[in-house]
């Protein structure tokens, strides 16, 4: 069977790319594709660039080039009809379309290689995309070969050590391809968004000093040190009749459930600020406290030991001292989110499993050797690696 896909992105664009692949690829593209030269496309060599026409005159102007026995490929203008139009000439000879992360997994002998590419293209920092990289050029495929042979030779110590390696950048790997989840939380006009606007490097939410400005969700994609991290600024915590705003702090506890870390922000200028901070840490314990508004305290107050101690008492946390007006202490904040995020950060070329079914079959595999089925835990380690039918 002869398949076509598209293996650029959609959308307008310089140049889009037909791939065609299978035992009739050359057939049919010789069928459709008249070189400028008259030659016969069949009689072409291999990596051969040629430019001629796609279909009846006028056509399409093509460049096409044969990229092996049962894979051609046709650059044609950007854009979705000039494409589509060669995939449905090709269709109407026989040819079944088929999305570019089938195509890949087909011409791709290596299961672990084919979904790294396909991750590739989701990645979005270079930091991100230099892990999947790594895994595209080896690495967990070499962890995995390694895992065979401990399994082989019942090294149950070993073999459970590689296990739980892996599965300790878990976390990490699902999120190569999709961010942390970061929700700003606490009570009205704690600074929510002017902290988010202070993260993000320009204004994303509304700054007002009325109670109950944000009513919705406002989120904001962003890096922290090469790390994609979606933050989310959130309606303020508190009871209120007010049947809009109600919504959203219902909105807001629902983000913070969802949300892999969470900032809580006080008013330190508020005389109920303890109070409220330790309301919040009894209710979200492993969340990140922030007080802020530093920069409206008096010197004095900022440095006593009785403010080092109000803080000191509230838990054993991490506790930030910002003012996200003028920037003081978000630095330290956003290291800290990252090592909240992060515990640990694997060095170039570390293996790390970064699909869900991966991560799946690795604790299937450390269940089974608990059990001590090392012919089980084998048979899973080989379906990890074994190419996609």
């Amino acid at each position: 069977m002869t398949r076509c896909a598209v293996l650029t992105a959609n959308g307008r664009g310089a140049v889009a790319t037909v791939a065609v692949h299978g035992r009739q690829a050359v057939e049919l593209v010789n069928r459709l594709f008249f070189p400028g030269s008259g030659r016969d496309f069949a009689q072409a060599a291999e990596k051969r660039i040629i430019v001629g026409r796609w279909g009846a005159q006028p056509g399409e102007e093509v460049v096409v080039a044969r990229r092996g026995p049962q894979l051609v490929e046709v650059h044609c203008h950007g854009g979705i009809a000039a494409s589509e139009a060669i995939l449905t000439s090709l269709e109407q000879l026989g040819a079944v379309r088929q999305s570019w992360q089938e195509l890949v997994f087909e011409l791709s002998d290596d299961a672990i290689a084919a979904q790294a590419q396909i991750a590739l293209a989701q990645a979005t920092t270079d930091r991100t995309a230099g892990i999947l990289l790594d895994q595209y050029q080896g690495a967990l495929r070499q962890a995995l070969h390694q895992l065979l042979e401990r399994l082989q030779s019942r090294d149950l110590t070993n073999a459970v050590g590689i296990v739980q390696e892996l599965l300790q950048y878990a976390s990490l790997g699902m999120h190569l391809t999709a961010p942390w989840k970061v929700v700003l939380a606490g009570p009205p006009n704690a600074g929510k968004s002017s902290l988010i606007n202070a993260m993000l490097g320009y204004q994303r939410s509304i700054v007002f000093d009325q109670p109950g400005t944000t009513r919705d969700v406002v989120q904001a994609l962003t890096t922290l040190e090469g790390w994609p991290v979606e933050l989310s600024d959130t309606a303020g915590l508190r009871e209120s009749d007010d049947q809009l705003e109600q919504a959203g702090v219902q909105r807001a506890r629902q983000q913070v459930q969802q949300a892999e870390l969470v900032l809580l922000l006080v008013d330190i200028t508020a005389t109920d600020w303890q109070a409220a901070a330790e309301t919040l840490c009894d209710a979200y314990p492993q969340a990140i406290l922030v007080l802020n508004k530093v920069d409206l305290l008096e010197p004095d107050c900022l440095g006593s030991e009785r403010a080092q101690s109000d803080v000191l008492q509230l838990a054993s946390r991490s506790v930030h001292r910002i003012s996200a007006l003028t920037g003081q202490g978000v630095e330290p904040l956003l290291a800290d989110i990252v090592s909240h995020l992060l515990p640990v950060i694997p060095s170039s070329g570390t293996a790390i499993p970064f699909t869900n079914e991966q991560v799946t079959q690795l604790w299937q595999i450390d269940s089974l050797l608990v059990s001590g089925d090392f012919a089980g835990s084998e048979m899973v380690a080989r379906q990890m690696l074994a190419p996609r039918v």
